[in-house]
C-alpha cells in the first residue's frame, strides 16, 4: 500500500524520505554524552550501580507520592488506626495466652484428681471396678490392684511439654535388624477417663517422604508476605482498589527488602546490544513502551509499540506477559489491566516476556536504525537494550529558545501538533504515543533552527601548566604572583 495513503488513513503527518530530512534527523541523534545526561544506558551495568538503583527504587521512586497537607492528615489517621488495631491484636493474643495457661492448669488439676480417685478406688474397692485392672494409661499411669507395688505418675495424665496444636512430627527408632523405622505420633482423648494419650503408629518410607514434601510446601506457603496498597489516598480511599483506610493490603510482596543474589541481579539486568545481522532493518522507527511495577519496585515491560517513521506503518503493537512476579500494572498510566492482560494471554495474543519483545523489535532495527522515543530511559531499560542511534523528543524540546512546560508528550502534542492524546482517562495508549512521537519529531525537523540541528559533543578539557601560560606571554597586570 502507498505510504501516503497509510498516513492519510491514520490521520498522521505525511513524511517524505528526502536527503534534507535525513540530514536534519542525523543532527538530532543523541551523542554518547547526551545519552548519559538523559539517563539512557550506553554500557552494561556494574554491580554497584545495580545495588544503588535497586535501593533507590525500593526506598523512593516505587513509593513516591506527593505529600500534600490532606495526604499527610490521612496518613496520620491511617497510622493511628493501624496502631490501634495492633494494640487490639496484642490484647487479644494476651487474653488467649492467659486463657490457654488457665485451661492447662485446670486440665492438670483435673487429671491429678482423676488419677488420685482411680488409685483410691483401686486400693479400697477393687470389686466395684472388675474390668479396669491392667489398663495402662500414658507414661505408666494405670489402674492397679491392691497387691501391685508399682507407683503411678498422677501428673502425667496430660503431658503439655509434648503437646502441640500443629501437626505433630515424625520420629525414628532403630528396628530389630538395625534399619531405621519411621513412626507417626498421634494424639487421642479418652472420653471415659478424660485422659489424653499419645500413640506411635509405624509408617512406610513412601509415607514419610510424602510427609516431608508436604512440610516443605507448607513452609514455602508460610513465608511472610508484605501486604500493602500501591495506590495513594484520595478522599479517604486508595486509588488502587477503592478500599478505605485500615483495610487489608490489596497487593503482596514476598519480602520487604532486596535479598536477590549477586548473580541473579546481574543476570536480570544484563543489557543487550543491537545485533548486526538484521535483514529487514528500517531507517527510522518510533518506539513507546508501557511498564508495570515488579514486587522489587522496578519497571517491567507490559506493552510495546513501534511505528515506521517514513511510512507510518505499525511494525509492532502487542501486550507483553511478564515472566517475573508483579506488584501491580500501573493501570492508571499504562492503560493495561489484569483482565485485559489475562484475556489476551488466554487467546495467545501476548508476547512471552521482555526478551521475546526485544527479539521481535530487532526484526526491524539494525545498528544504523534511528529509534525515536520521548524520555526513552525507562523504555530501553525495560527492554534491556543498548542502541547507539537514539533521538529523544524531550531533548529536542530543550533545543528550542523557549521550551514548553510541562514537557509531557500530551502537552507537546497539543501545543505543536494541535492533537489531543491520552483523552480516555484509562491510561496511555502506547501506539497512539508512538505515532505522536513520530509526528513530533517531524515538527522539530521542520521548525528548529539549522544551528540547533547538530549533534552535541562533550566539552574537551585540556590541562595547561603554568609554565606553558608564561611561555605564551600572558599580558602583565602589574601584580606579582608566585604560584608556588
Amino acid at each position: 500500500m502507498d505510504p501516503t495513503a497509510i498516513q492519510a488513513d491514520m490521520g498522521l503527518i505525511t513524511i517524505v524520505d528526502t536527503p534534507e530530512e535525513w540530514a536534519d534527523m542525523q543532527g538530532l541523534v543523541l551523542s554518547e554524552f547526551q545519552m548519559r545526561q538523559q539517563g539512557i544506558r550506553v554500557t552494561d551495568f556494574a554491580y554497584h550501580e545495580l545495588v544503588k538503583m535497586r535501593r533507590f527504587r525500593l526506598s523512593y521512586k516505587a513509593h513516591k507520592r506527593r505529600k500534600t497537607a490532606a495526604h499527610r492528615k490521612e496518613e496520620e489517621r491511617e497510622m493511628q488506626l493501624m496502631q490501634a488495631q495492633s494494640k487490639r491484636d496484642d490484647e487479644y493474643l494476651a487474653r488467649m495466652k492467659n486463657a490457654l495457661e488457665k485451661k492447662m492448669m485446670e486440665d492438670q488439676e483435673f487429671a491429678l484428681l482423676v488419677a488420685q480417685r482411680d488409685v483410691f478406688t483401686a486400693d479400697t474397692k477393687v470389686e466395684e471396678a472388675p474390668g479396669l485392672n491392667g489398663v495402662v494409661l500414658p507414661d505408666g499411669l494405670s489402674i492397679l490392684s491392691p497387691s501391685s507395688s508399682a507407683t503411678p505418675k498422677p501428673d502425667a495424665a496430660v503431658d503439655y511439654s509434648e503437646f502441640s496444636t500443629a501437626d505433630t512430627g515424625n520420629h525414628h527408632k532403630p528396628g530389630p535388624d538395625g534399619t531405621i523405622l519411621h513412626y507417626r505420633t498421634l494424639i487421642a482423648w479418652n472420653e471415659a477417663t478424660n485422659v489424653t494419650t499419645y500413640h506411635e503408629v509405624p509408617i512406610t518410607e513412601e509415607e514419610y517422604q510424602r510427609h516431608l514434601k508436604k512440610q516443605q510446601k507448607q513452609h514455602q506457603q508460610k513465608q511472610a508476605f508484605c501486604h500493602g496498597h500501591p495506590g495513594h489516598l484520595r478522599l479517604g480511599r486508595y486509588t488502587c482498589c477503592g478500599k478505605g483506610i485500615g483495610n487489608f493490603g490489596c497487593h503482596q510482596s514476598p519480602r520487604h527488602g532486596a535479598t536477590q543474589a549477586v548473580w541473579e541481579l546481574q543476570e536480570d539486568f544484563q543489557l543487550h546490544e543491537t545485533p548486526q545481522d538484521c535483514k529487514h532493518a528500517r531507517r527510522c522507527i518510533a518506539l513507546d513502551c508501557e511498564m508495570g511495577l515488579t514486587d522489587m519496585g522496578e519497571p517491567e515491560l507490559i506493552r510495546v509499540s513501534a511505528v515506521d517513521y517514513f511510512s507510518g506503518e505499525t511494525l509492532l503493537d502487542a501486550l507483553v506477559f511478564p515472566k517475573v512476579k508483579m506488584w501491580h500494572l500501573n493501570t492508571q498510566y499504562s492503560g493495561v489491566s489484569w483482565p485485559m492482560l489475562y484475556d489476551a494471554h488466554l487467546k495467545d495474543n501476548t508476547i512471552a516476556g521482555r526478551d521475546v519483545a526485544r527479539q521481535l523489535l530487532w526484526n526491524f532495527v539494525g545498528p544504523e536504525t534511528i529509534v525515536i522515543t520521548h524520555g526513552g530511559r525507562e523504555d530501553f531499560l525495560a527492554l534491556r537494550w543498548l542502541h547507539p542511534n537514539v533521538i529523544d523528543t524531550l531533548e529536542c524540546e530543550d533545543r528550542r529558545f523557549d521550551p514548553e512546560h510541562p514537557r509531557t508528550l500530551k502537552n507537546l502534542a497539543k501545543v505543536h501538533l494541535g492533537r489531543e492524546i491520552q483523552r480516555t482517562g484509562r491510561g496511555h495508549d502506547s501506539l497512539e504515543d508512538a505515532r505522536a512521537c513520530r509526528d513530533l519529531l517531524h515538527w522539530y525537523v521542520q521548525n528548529l533552527p539549522a544551528k540547533m540541528k547538530v549533534k552535541v559533543v562533550p566539552p574537551v578539557y585540556v590541562h595547561v601548566s603554568w609554565e606553558d601560560i608564561v611561555a605564551k606571554g600572558v599580558p602583565s597586570t602589574g601584580i606579582e604572583w608566585n604560584p608556588s
